[in-house]
């Protein structure tokens, strides 16, 4: 067995709960270091952060944008109902302007969306382009 495929099996490292697989076999550094000193504590870190942890302390609130993937997540019963209402809501509102219940201005079926003032990183676009444009068949623009 050759040393370079023995290196990388003792330094290959796999967190299979979340799907990470991390190659240290060739970064000259060692596994066992990178993944007590850092690894175990982002963990710990994203379990506070699941369980609404104010960790935005500039505006005192939790940061929770991946409920929005899966609401089971959410910290409480309230944050996951909020968060079922709301994307029912927009799926209320894809399914009228697919139908044309909605329309713009003159009547016409809405052909494009621009998308305005998400803020955050491109994730806030992505979201609405997922969940509006790809089941109207709306050009999306940001």
């Amino acid at each position: 067995m050759s040393g370079t495929w023995k290196k990388f099996k003792r330094d290959f490292y796999a967190a299979s709960e979340i799907g990470l697989q991390l190659d240290f076999s060739r970064m000259g550094v060692e596994r066992e270091t990178i993944v007590a000193k850092h690894t175990q504590p982002l963990f710990q870190h994203m379990r506070q952060l699941e369980q609404g942890v104010v960790c935005n302390p500039d505006e005192n609130r939790m940061v929770g944008h991946y409920w929005l993937r899966d609401a089971s997540l959410a910290p409480s019963q309230e944050i996951r109902d909020e968060i079922m209402r709301t994307q029912q809501k927009i799926q209320d509102f894809t399914r009228r302007v697919k139908t044309q219940a909605v329309c713009g201005e003159h009547g016409q079926a809405f052909s494009t969306m621009l998308i305005i003032g998400i803020g955050g990183s491109i994730l806030g676009p992505c979201l609405a382009v997922q969940a509006l444009g790809e089941r109207t068949g709306l050009k999306a623009y940001w």
